[in-house]
């Protein structure tokens, strides 16, 4: 017997959080069958096994988190060569996926089926996209000017028996000069040309319709003039050749519609000449009969649009707006956008769109764009398609990204208006109706108003009403909750672990039995720093309760708790109308403990019940409610008294990848830190860390990466301080595993580092370094570190001294390193003066005493002669003002040297 496993819904963080299959019971070595991250439709990624045992393992990062997955297993007798996976792709190793996911550059099947290059030919400057029901695309850059001498192929391609109507929104190129192209079929240049067009083309009025199942479409541009290129809707149909319907545009006869001023022109647009055909062209076209009937029927629409001008009072303000609609009928999907976008729409504009498919179907709108302008051109949505008096489902202002906002009918029709005012326009609005018969909508990342429509998390909380129903307002904004606490509970910050709505207010009251104490634990807290913020509050009933803490920002897993005084607190948290973050968790627990007796163990006592991380001292912001934290004695207490470092760690497995950073970042580490993360792979494999970005303390707060993964005896690798641009250092483990730690003084902070790891079968040796120094122990530095008296590179690699003897004469010929003597740093010096004793520090810790010498040079300035004596300071190494920074090259020359 088999198991068939069969995923009923599944929805993780793409590239981050994955779902893997292996045949056999061992986890790590069984057959990779699928390896899944992203979303997916219910019922369409089905896995069978070639025996009677399957394993699945669940890996999630540190970051977002979404709703999983659910599944069926069930036993079964076929094998996996009597799979049938119908209208989905099959991986020829007993998987089933959605056509979507093959060519998208990531293997879901476990032997790369899905990318195999008999799928997917490798053609540069192109996309592969698998179409379930419909898909928007544009040009590069659309609606902005596309690049010059570009070559950008789509291969499009759906279920077998289906076929794809291309349905042309926006056409604006270079007449005679850049061109889109259409062909049948999708893997090579030779399919039957359907479409050549160039110049600028109204919206609808260019169609193409696929003979079979699959569609190339190509655009080239030359090296000059650029304009907007173009904009574009893929649809899945049943239609052939001879049932489309070109209505009032020229029929080519092979599947594609062009406007009839296209034909005749001299340009063979059709592909097969039909536009340009003596038959056609001998007779005047301009005087052809064009029919006007305005019949509505499937893959159609009717445009009747009625101008009028009523009178509409607007305060003290009469004006007349233009009153235009449009009467549209869905099958199966239709694209339309406000009039003249992406350019901005008219000014005393009142647009309706009346939109209805077949009985007993619905329809769905996903808007690719809304730009109005905020709080007075609305776009709205209500049910039916005959009048404005339906209900409300949505009316909005103002900005949202593609996909943000979707609209469910109930029944099968829908009205959109969009009116606008007499003065600001923008852009407008793109949206895509299709037909469903669903009768629930997924949300994922966005707000679910309840009423059949999903909204952008931003948009909660903002004094407007977006969802129709006003779900959007009533949601959490300002709110209370009481609590008794009989032993321990669980809280989050509203929508966590997403973010927070904007304007929020929302208080807990808590309470437990007379004579305890209560206990508040916070875990995992991000806000807004110094705008979002969290208060806690002895006592229930009031906020004249004593201030125990206020903090706002990040903290580590449990650095920040509170004990009551009472039986009662008050946790209150406040966001502002601007960006918000994924808020916090708290737990709360019943205590008999007292204040006297509080122990804050590493963390910082405020001595009224409240522990604090240490990094939050003296940093001109009262955390404590009775400001200890900020108090003079203990400010001066955290500059002078050193304190054991805080030691912690991580274990962490790398399947694939995997992305982190230093402790509070983008905010500042803690200070006295030290934190290991000790990372393995599979045996056989490397690892490849690429910092893209690193700021610490220089010559203070080091980071380190070292071979192995539980002690610190391995060979160190890489030894950093200071400041590092993106992807400047890279480091390659010799073995499966590295140990990466970050330690910090009790002093100056920074944002630290975000590093990503991924798994690699490259060796040491064919590490690419590109522009950086290659350490060749795995390590890739930037040029600028090499010597500089501190060895980065773990052999010392950056500083040898052959290689720094000619690092720093390679610009000046004659140049010799110094030999001052060595002193005693007592004090730090800036500048090399003419006829002047200094000593300039070394990295080192020493300092180099430099003779006298008649040479006065500014680092902007430009060195043009070198005379005997002088002493010479590298400017690349100094900083902008000219002051001696990290890395000094003192070099006392015997000669001239230009």
């Amino acid at each position: 017997m088999q198991l068939a496993l069969t995923f009923t819904a599944i929805n993780t963080e793409l590239n981050y959080d994955y779902i893997i299959v292996r045949d056999g019971s061992e986890s790590f070595i069984g057959e990779l069958l699928l390896e899944w991250s992203g979303s997916g439709p219910g019922n369409e990624v089905k896995v069978v096994s070639s025996e009677n045992v399957m394993s699945v393992t669940f890996e999630t990062d540190r970051s977002i988190t979404t709703t999983g997955f659910a599944a069926l297993m069930e036993v079964t007798s076929f094998t996996r060569d009597e799979l049938d996976c119908g209208h989905r792709f099959d991986c020829i190793n007993g998987v089933c996926l959605p056509y979507e996911r093959v060519c998208d550059n990531v293997n879901e099947c476990g032997n790369g089926a899905d990318e195999d290059s008999g799928n997917c030919p490798d053609v540069t400057e192109s996309e592969y996209i698998s179409i379930a029901s419909v898909h928007y695309f544009s040009s590069p850059n659309y609606p902005v000017e596309y690049p010059n001498s570009l070559l950008y192929t789509w291969y499009f391609s759906t279920y077998p028996g289906s076929r794809l109507l291309l349905t042309f929104i926006d056409i604006k190129t270079e007449n005679n000069y850049d061109y889109i192209t259409v062909r049948d079929g999708n893997a090579s240049f030779s399919g039957e040309l359907l479409l050549r067009l160039s110049g600028e083309v109204s919206p609808n009025e260019v169609k193409v319709l696929s003979s079979q199942n699959d569609m190339l479409v190509i655009f080239e541009t030359d090296t000059n003039v650029q304009e907007d290129g173009f904009a574009a809707l893929v649809v899945v149909t049943c239609l052939t050749t001879a049932e489309l319907d070109c209505e009032e545009e020229f029929d080519c006869n092979n599947g594609a519609c062009l406007p009839k001023d296209r034909a005749c022109n001299g340009q063979d647009e059709c592909g097969n000449d039909a536009d340009e055909s003596n038959d056609y062209c001998s007779v005047d076209y301009l005087t052809k009969e064009v029919s006007t009937d305005s019949e509505i029927s499937p893959s159609t629409f009717y445009a009747g649009k009625t101008t009028y001008s009523p009178t509409i009072d607007a305060g003290k303000t009469t004006y007349s707006p233009t009153i235009e609609h449009t009467v549209v009928f869905v099958d199966p999907a239709y694209y339309f956008a406000s009039p003249n976008y992406p350019r901005n729409y008219p000014k005393d504009l009142w647009y309706t769109w009346h939109i209805s498919t077949f009985p007993g179907m619905r329809i769905l709108l996903t808007f690719f764009e809304i730009n109005t302008e905020y709080s007075y051109d609305f776009v709205s949505v209500r049910e039916g398609n005959t009048s404005l008096s339906g209900e409300l489902l949505f009316r909005m202002s103002g900005v949202a990204l593609p996909h943000e906002v979707k609209v469910l009918s109930l029944e099968n029709g829908l009205v959109v208006t969009l009116e606008t005012d007499r003065s600001v326009t923008s852009n407008g609005f793109a949206v895509v109706a299709e037909i469903t018969s669903g009768d629930s909508l997924d949300c994922v990342q966005q707000f679910n108003c309840g009423n059949g429509v999903c909204l952008p998390q931003s948009r909660l909380c903002d004094g407007q009403e977006e969802c129709g129903n006003g779900a959007d307002e009533n949601h959490l904004c300002k709110e209370s909750d009481f609590f008794f606490v009989n032993l321990t509970r669980y809280f989050e910050s509203p929508n966590y672990p997403a973010n927070y709505p904007k304007n929020l207010n929302y208080t807990w009251y808590l309470s437990t039995l007379p004579g305890l104490q209560l206990l508040l634990t916070f875990f995992n807290v991000s806000t807004e720093y110094n705008y979002d913020y969290i208060s806690v509050r002895d006592g229930n009933t009031s906020f004249n309760g004593e201030l125990l803490l206020q903090w706002s920002g990040v903290s580590l897993l449990d650095d920040v708790r509170v004990l009551s005084r009472g039986n009662d607190l008050i946790v209150t948290f406040e966001s502002d109308r601007s960006v918000t973050r994924r808020g916090f968790t708290f737990l709360v627990e019943t205590t008999s403990s007292v204040r006297d007796g509080f122990d804050c163990g590493q963390e910082f006592n405020c001595e009224n019940g409240v522990c604090l991380s240490r990094s939050r001292l003296c940093d001109g912001y009262e955390e404590c409610g009775n400001g200890a934290d900020e108090n003079n004695d203990n400010c001066i207490d955290t500059i002078t008294t050193a304190s054991p470092p805080l030691a912690q760690s991580e274990f962490a497995f790398i399947n694939r990848s995997y992305y982190f950073t230093s402790p509070n970042h983008p905010f500042d580490y803690p200070k006295n830190l030290r934190y290991t993360w000790h990372l393995s792979t599979f045996p056989g494999l490397q690892l490849l860390l690429t910092f893209f970005e690193v700021n610490t303390e220089y010559l203070y707060d080091f980071i380190s990466v070292r071979e192995g993964n539980v002690s610190f005896n391995g060979e160190v690798l890489l030894r950093w301080s200071g400041v590092g641009l993106s992807r400047e250092v890279k480091v390659l483990s010799v073995g499966n595993d590295l140990s990466l730690t970050l330690d910090t003084d009790e002093s100056v902070t920074s944002e630290g580092f975000t590093v990503f790891v991924e798994t690699t079968s490259s060796t040491k040796d064919g590490i690419d370094c590109g522009q950086q120094f290659n350490c060749g122990n795995g390590v890739c530095l930037p040029q600028t570190r090499l010597c500089d008296g501190q060895q980065e590179c773990g052999n010392g690699a950056d500083e040898h001294f052959d290689y720094c003897l000619d690092f720093t004469s390679n610009d000046k010929t004659t140049a010799v390193p110094n030999i001052a003597p060595i002193i005693n740093c007592p004090t730090p010096t800036s500048f090399l003066q003419s006829n002047e004793n200094k000593v300039i520090s070394r990295i080192d810790g020493t300092c180099v005493d430099v003779e006298d010498g008649p040479l006065s040079l500014a680092c902007n300035e430009t060195l043009n002669s070198l005379q005997a004596g002088d002493n010479y300071i590298g400017c690349s190494c100094i900083d902008a003002s000219g002051s001696v920074a990290e890395c000094v090259f003192i070099v006392n020359v015997p000669g001239t040297g230009e």
